[in-house]
């Protein structure tokens, strides 16, 4: 992998992890000022294409769940098999990642997760 491009992918993933332990001790504000930086760095991961996909399925199996919810999210358009099971998976746990997975699972079946800046 490019080390530019290690250098986004990390920053992605610090993004993430940042913004879900602000959401769960409730601090909104930071959460959402988190929330339009990872979609910043989304839009830089975009720009190396293929490339980029391969190294956000090189996180999908990433320790923190938020990660792993955020980048299976991220995937459902190019790669539905590996985010659905992904989602799947993280949608039997019995926290706010859970129901996270849960959510993005119903509108992805319901057609209704169409917001082009949702997918890689």
């Amino acid at each position: 992998m490019d080390e530019k491009l290690k250098i986004i992918l990390d920053n992605y993933v610090r993004l993430i992890i940042i913004h879900g332990e602000a959401s769960n001790q409730s601090r909104v504000r930071k959460a959402n000022r988190y929330f339009k930086r990872i979609y910043r760095a989304l839009d830089k991961l975009r720009e190396y294409g293929e490339e980029g996909k391969e190294a956000l399925v090189s996180v999908l199996s990433h320790e923190d769940g938020f990660v792993r919810c955020y980048v299976a999210t991220h995937l459902l358009n190019v790669e539905p098999e590996k985010a659905i099971k992904t989602l799947n998976k993280l949608a039997k746990l019995k926290n706010e990642v859970g129901g996270d997975a849960r959510m993005v699972l119903q509108v992805w079946e319901d057609g209704t997760l169409n917001d082009p800046k949702n997918y890689f």
